[in-house]
């Protein structure tokens, strides 16, 4: 789904299908480490059984194409091509999902923290500022927002201040 004000997407519904529970229409840009941490889980799982099937797997096929090719049987051939191509593919496989593993174990510590030193900065401008600062102020929790149609210009005239 596009946010029609910033361009971007988000996680939601598509077409007429509502947003999940507690998502708003603004672009997201969280990251939920649980949900990444477990998909990280599952490539490490995938990869550690593709292992231990793919020898199995390339054993047994091995030797059977031997036992083909010294029966004198030319499928013997066709075996080993399509025993070496399995394992070449199931090797390609399992280091994409090392790779996918590494990268949302990584994506976590940095998003992490990132997200630390952001508050932290967050937290040093808003102690450095004064009290009743106007940038300040228009951070701070209010009632929400109503729009005046047709209001434009400057303060004095229904600019900004139309956003009451």
């Amino acid at each position: 789904m596009l946010n029609p004000g910033t361009h971007q997407d988000w996680d939601g519904g598509v077409g007429d299908t509502p947003l999940p529970e507690g998502r708003s229409p603004l672009a997201d840009l969280s990251l939920d480490p649980v949900a990444l941490a477990e998909i990280a889980g599952d490539a490490r799982e995938l990869r550690f059984g593709l292992s231990s099937v793919t020898g199995v797997a390339t054993a047994s096929s091995s030797g059977a194409a031997a036992d083909l090719r010294a029966a004198g049987l030319s499928s013997g051939s066709a075996l080993s091509t399509a025993t070496n191509r399995f394992f070449r593919k199931s090797m390609d496989l399992m280091a994409d999902c090392q790779t996918i593993e590494e990268g949302l174990d990584s994506s976590v510590i940095s998003h992490t923290e990132l997200e630390a030193d952001i508050a932290g900065q967050l937290h040093r401008v808003h102690a450095a500022l004064p009290i009743g600062n106007p940038v300040i102020a228009a951070l701070e929790p209010g009632p929400p927002a109503t729009d005046i149609t047709g209001m434009w210009g400057t303060a004095a005239n229904g600019g900004r201040d139309a956003h009451l």
